[in-house]
Formats: C-alpha cells, sequence, structure tokens
C-alpha cells in the first residue's frame, strides 16, 4: 500500500497516542497527529451538516505543510469481525491543502489489516457539505478499528454525522492496497520487459455533459478525477474546471475542462534524449466504472454513492473514443459488464 509522507504513514502504522491537554475534544473523539500543536480543534456551533452542532480541525499560522492534526476514535472490533464495514461522514473545507477521512482494522501486534485514508481522493480547496466513504473488510483475527478525519497542511476541515455500518459483500471496499494478480505471468520467460523511457507529456481534454443526463458538473468532474489518476495523469499537474454549469443543477448540462500530464514514450536517440527522462513500466489497470470508490457528490443528499446509470452510460463512450486516445495505451480488453483492462505506461 502506497502511503503519502510520514504523515499518512504515522496513521498506516498504529498512532494511537492521544494528546487530550492540547485541546478539548468533542466527547468520545480523541486528539492525534504527528504535529497536534500546529492545528486548532473545536466544536462549531454555527455549522453543521444536519444539526445544531459539528467538529472542526483548523491550521494554525506556520503549520508544517507535511504535518497532521486528526480526531479520531479506537473501538474494539468484537462487534464487526468477519463483516465488511462502511465509514460514512460528511467533511466541509476552507482553502485545505488536504482533508481525509480514514479508517484502520489492526491485528494482533499492531499488524494492519486494512486501511484507507482517502489518499488517492482527497478534500482540498473550499468545498460545501459532501458525504464521503471508506470501506473495508474486518477479518475475525482483527482486534480493534480506528477511524477519524484530519487536515493536513493549511486551511480548515468540518466533520459532521459519522456513521459506522456494516454492508454487504456486494460493496466493494476502497482500500488502495495493490490487487493480487488473478493468473501466473511469464511462467516461460518469454515475456519481453515492460520497463518503458518515458517523459512528461501535457495534454487537454474538454467534455459537455448532455441534457439529458441527471447528474451535475460535480459528478462528472470528480469522474474525470478518478478515470485520469488511474491511468496514470500526474496529480500535481491535474487541474479540472467546470463551465456554463447554471450553478451546477442537475440536467442543465455544462462543461468541464481537464489539462493534465502523461507519461509517453520517449525516443532516446533523438530529440527526447535532451529532456527530463522519466522510468516507467507498462502496467495493466482495471477500470470498472460501476464500482470506483466515491463519496457522495451531490451537496447535502445522503443517496448510496454508486454511479448513476445514465452517467455510467455516458462515461463508457467518452472513455474509449476521448479518454484512452490521451494515453499511451499498448493493449485493451473490453468486457460487457462495463469494465475495461487497460495496459497503460505509468512511473515506476
Amino acid at each position: 500500500m502506497r502511503l503519502r509522507g510520514c504523515a499518512i504513514a504515522a496513521l498506516a502504522a498504529g498512532l494511537g497516542a492521544a494528546f487530550p491537554t492540547l485541546a478539548a475534544a468533542p466527547p468520545g473523539w480523541v486528539i492525534a497527529g504527528n504535529a497536534p500543536t500546529d492545528y486548532r480543534f473545536a466544536v462549531d456551533t454555527t455549522t453543521a451538516a444536519s444539526g445544531k452542532q459539528s467538529a472542526s480541525i483548523s491550521a494554525k499560522p506556520g503549520a508544517k505543510t507535511n504535518g497532521f492534526g486528526t480526531l479520531m476514535q479506537i473501538i474494539a472490533a468484537d462487534n464487526y469481525r468477519g463483516d465488511r464495514l462502511r465509514l460514512s461522514g460528511y467533511l466541509r473545507t476552507q482553502a485545505a491543502d488536504r482533508a481525509q477521512m480514514w479508517m484502520r482494522v489492526d491485528g494482533a501486534g499492531g499488524t494492519i489489516l486494512g486501511f484507507d485514508n482517502m489518499d488517492s481522493r482527497p478534500v482540498t480547496g473550499t468545498t460545501g457539505w459532501r458525504r464521503y466513504d471508506i470501506v473495508l473488510d474486518v477479518p475475525s483475527d482483527s482486534v480493534d478499528i480506528a477511524f477519524g478525519f484530519f487536515l493536513s497542511g493549511s486551511g480548515k476541515v468540518w466533520g459532521d454525522d459519522f456513521e459506522l455500518a456494516k454492508v454487504e459483500s456486494s460493496v466493494p471496499v476502497t482500500s488502495a492496497g495493490t490487487a493480487l494478480a488473478r493468473a501466473p505471468a511469464n511462467l516461460d520467460f518469454e515475456e519481453p520487459d515492460s520497463s518503458q523511457t518515458g517523459h512528461w507529456t501535457a495534454r487537454k481534454l474538454q467534455v459537455a455533459l448532455p441534457l439529458d443526463v441527471p447528474q451535475n458538473c460535480d459528478w462528472l468532474s470528480d469522474e474525470l478525477k478518478l478515470v485520469l489518476l488511474q491511468l496514470g495523469a500526474r496529480r500535481s499537474d491535474l487541474q479540472v474546471n467546470t463551465r456554463l454549469c447554471y450553478l451546477n443543477r442537475p440536467g442543465l448540462g455544462g462543461e468541464v475542462d481537464a489539462t493534465f500530464a502523461v507519461l509517453t514514450p520517449a525516443d532516446t536517440t533523438g530529440t527526447d534524449a535532451a529532456s527530463a527522462l522519466v522510468e516507467g513500466r507498462w502496467q495493466s489497470v482495471d477500470i470498472r466504472l460501476d464500482a470506483m470508490p466515491r463519496g457522495d457528490i451531490l451537496t447535502g443528499s445522503r443517496i448510496n454513492p454508486i454511479m448513476p446509470l445514465p452517467l455510467q452510460q455516458f462515461l463508457v463512450p467518452l472513455l474509449k473514443q476521448k479518454i484512452l486516445p490521451l494515453f499511451p495505451i499498448r493493449s485493451v480488453e473490453l468486457n460487457d459488464d462495463h469494465s475495461m483492462r487497460v495496459q497503460v505506461l505509468k512511473p515506476q
């Protein structure tokens, strides 16, 4: 599992030390993090997703960019062993570097059995109240479950209406762990080397949301981000903007523009030899549009965060006709269940 920096590694490694003397945490919650003194923790009585109160984490001036502060809980796993568990919650942000929910399932001796901190889908900038989900399996040998939300870097995040609930096995897990291959590979050692030198190349994408698709621009922009990152778009270059969205009301169309960089094969014998080269590798990526992890994009509503069929039917041909041609694709396997496996060049 790839973790971002020491802050996230601390969460994954079993961070449980609380700092109760720093501030008065909300009842039932504790304060933790690798730089908790850089943050203010409070109960906010002026804004809430529902009810009258929420909890907030805000960065103090000079907060370290690689530091974080979290509000968290740790509970025994007794009531959830053998089940699939969903943590849902509502977050709101103001000029946030990175705000994320997280959940970790621990075994004996601090062994990590499951972990997801939304590192591939952080909440950034200023956003209204939105629901986010994390889904993990709780194995039979689980000891405890830790969860919460945190702010990394500057800005502010509010959290409200968290819920832990058992879900059916059909609900996909959101852990970013590497999936095992379904079949053995290169048993005769004849398969060519998949390494490939490349360089970053700028790309642009413009997508119009049809009037007959009853979703708003937020839905489309978030789905595009997920797909582009899965295919290897460089996160630091990815910019997605909406236009003509008519106050972001569903069913009224709109446009989404994306700019990003992709790793393309380099010609080391020609002009590319003098450019900045990156070691890459051809990698298989499984894309299934109806099962990608996502939060509830429609602000304030409490629907099942699964992609609506009209948007799915719109994105499938869009992916084939406009998105994949922007990437260095070596092979594509299409399936009948709106899924595909592509071999794309990504950095090692």
